[in-house]
């Protein structure tokens, strides 16, 4: 993602806290589709993060896109995470 946004590698020290943050207001199946933000703190959970921003560059980027690739996106990361957590388990 970050060398299809043009994005220097080196800033995934700024962009973590961001994907962080979006994992944590996308709906879960497996907490009946709401999200952990919401389940933890018991408030209505904002919307995914649709922008981004380098501090290099000192401007805000839209990410190009759509909600839908972008859920596939978390969603995909979400069940690497999922596995990885998996292996270490055990």
């Amino acid at each position: 993602m970050l060398l299809e946004s043009r994005l220097d590698t080196r800033n995934w020290v700024h962009l973590l806290p961001i994907i962080q943050a979006n994992l944590n207001h996308t709906p879960v199946y497996s907490l009946r589709n709401c999200t952990p933000v919401e389940l933890f703190t018991g408030l209505p959970s904002a919307s995914t993060l649709d922008i981004l921003t380098a501090p290099s560059e000192r401007v805000l980027r839209d990410l190009a896109m759509e909600k839908t690739e972008l859920r596939e996106a978390v969603d995909a990361l979400r069940r690497s995470l999922h596995g990885l957590h998996l292996i270490v388990r055990d």
